[in-house]
C-alpha cells in the first residue's frame, strides 16, 4: 500500500520495468511483439469454457471486497457449479488421455462467427474508428 500512496501522492511516473516489479502489469514486451502475444493469449482464453470463465471472473471481482472466509465460500460454490458441467467431464477425460480438451461451451463458439480469428481485439474496426 505504501508504494501506491507514494505514486498517488507524488504523481511520479514509473517505467514499464518498475510497473512489472510492483506487480501492476503482468509482462513487458516490445511494440512488435505486443499484438502477436495478445492474440495468443486471447486465443487461449477464448478456447476455455465460457461458463467457467464467467464464474472465475465473478469470484475474482466479488472477492476483492469480501472477508477471506466469504471469498473461499464463493470460490467453492463456483467450483462445484463448474464441476457439474459436461465441459469439466471432457476436461478431466482429456487430461487422463493426455490430449487437448474439446470444450463445447467456449467463448470462441459463442462470440465469433465461424472462421473468425478476430478474438474481439479489432475493436477500432468494430467501433468505426
Amino acid at each position: 500500500m505504501s508504494v501506491t500512496k507514494e505514486l498517488v501522492f507524488t504523481g511520479d511516473k514509473i517505467n514499464a520495468r518498475r510497473a512489472l516489479e510492483l506487480g501492476l502489469i503482468n509482462r513487458v514486451t516490445s511494440p512488435d511483439e505486443l499484438m502477436p502475444l495478445t492474440l495468443v493469449m486471447a486465443d487461449k482464453i477464448r478456447r476455455r469454457s465460457r461458463f467457467a470463465m464467467a464464474r472465475a471472473k465473478e469470484v475474482i471481482d466479488a472477492s476483492i471486497d469480501r472477508a477471506l472466509p466469504d471469498a473461499y465460500a464463493m470460490e467453492t460454490e463456483a467450483f462445484v457449479a463448474c464441476f457439474e458441467t459436461g465441459d469439466q467431464r471432457e476436461g478431466m477425460q482429456a487430461f487422463l488421455e493426455k490430449r487437448e480438451a474439446a470444450v463445447q461451451d467456449t467463448l470462441k463458439d459463442s462470440m465469433y462467427p465461424q472462421g473468425s480469428s478476430d478474438c474481439g481485439l479489432n475493436h477500432r474496426r468494430r467501433l468505426g474508428r
